[in-house]
């Protein structure tokens, strides 16, 4: 809601004056970038289990958290270079050179993502308890949708 709050003020201002103020544009993409950095990362985490089948993440944090953060990375400057320059301020292969990072750590979160499932999905199947199982696979089902819908927007 703040983040949609930021962005109104932003629009408004820019349809107020014709230019676009840095610094609630700064904030109003750092808080999305935010929000979808912390949806994957998440998603991911679910997925490996933590909380169903596992206590803890293991040796996996670190390299979750890496992936976390360079996503974030790549996404906010993306995001920024989009939203604070001009419209066609980017050439093609500029833009590509930005893009095809995010794209392809988004790609490596939901890779990641379905083979944690599966993997987590084996484990409750091997551990017979039924009822965890439903509950799982409805939770899974849920997230994928949810990864797929951020992933497309």
């Amino acid at each position: 809601m703040f983040e949609m709050a930021l962005w109104y003020f932003e629009y408004a201002e820019f349809n107020e004056t014709g230019v676009r103020p840095k610094g609630i544009t700064f904030w109003a993409v750092t808080f999305g970038t935010v929000k979808r950095t912390a949806a994957q990362v998440i998603i991911l985490i679910v997925s490996m289990g933590y909380g169903v089948v596992t206590p803890t993440l293991g040796g996996l944090t670190s390299k979750v958290v890496m992936l976390g953060g360079t996503f974030f990375l790549a996404t906010e400057t993306l995001e920024l270079v989009e939203n604070l320059g001009a419209v066609n301020d980017l050439s093609g292969k500029a833009r590509l050179f930005l893009v095809y990072p995010v794209a392809i750590l988004d790609a490596a979160f939901v890779v990641w993502i379905f083979i944690s499932l599966a993997k987590t999905l084996d484990k409750l199947q091997a551990s017979k308890t039924s009822d965890s199982i439903l509950c799982a696979c409805i939770i899974f089902c849920h997230l994928i949708g949810t990864d797929l819908h951020y992933t497309t927007h």
